[in-house]
């Protein structure tokens, strides 16, 4: 990462050294920092298909993080305030 920052510090749109970093982030959970670089890769290669690619990735991630949390938060909701149905008949045990 030593490496690609100092590159970086010499050639802020140096696209290769911005994917890079921000495959790095994103390989270290970093996401925004991941997304700020591969966005800024984009930016000054449109063109470049792997820069879209490593968005995606890092992008989707973090939407299944944002999707999977949100619904198991829904799940645990449900879970707490539901009640059993005290008008139930109780199961009755297999011989």
């Amino acid at each position: 990462m030593l490496v690609v920052r100092q590159v970086l510090k010499h050639s802020e749109d140096n696209v290769d050294a911005l994917k890079l970093a921000g495959m790095l982030y994103a390989q270290t959970d970093r996401q925004k920092l991941a997304t700020e670089r591969l966005t800024r890769a984009t930016e000054v290669a449109p063109l470049d298909v792997v820069g879209w690619l490593e968005l995606a990735k890092v992008r989707l991630c973090v939407c299944n993080y944002i999707y999977i949390y949100t619904h198991v938060d829904i799940y645990v909701h449900i879970c707490r305030s539901s009640r059993p149905n005290a008008s139930r008949e109780p199961r009755r045990s297999r011989p």
